[in-house]
């Protein structure tokens, strides 16, 4: 599922990108939300278990 983690991190890429004022509006949309908290929780999932 490479194809997934890469859309993942460009979503959150945008995220991280825009204003404030943009990030305001976005989070106003509960499923956005949902989104953006499901894919940070899952990222920090696997950063966890990665082995160094």
């Amino acid at each position: 599922m490479p194809e997934v983690r890469i859309i993942a991190k460009n979503f959150m890429d945008m995220v991280a990108s825009m204003p404030a004022m943009k990030l305001d509006k976005l989070y106003e949309n509960a499923f956005i939300c949902e989104a953006i908290l499901r894919l940070l929780f899952f990222s920090l999932l696997s950063h966890c278990h990665q082995v160094p």
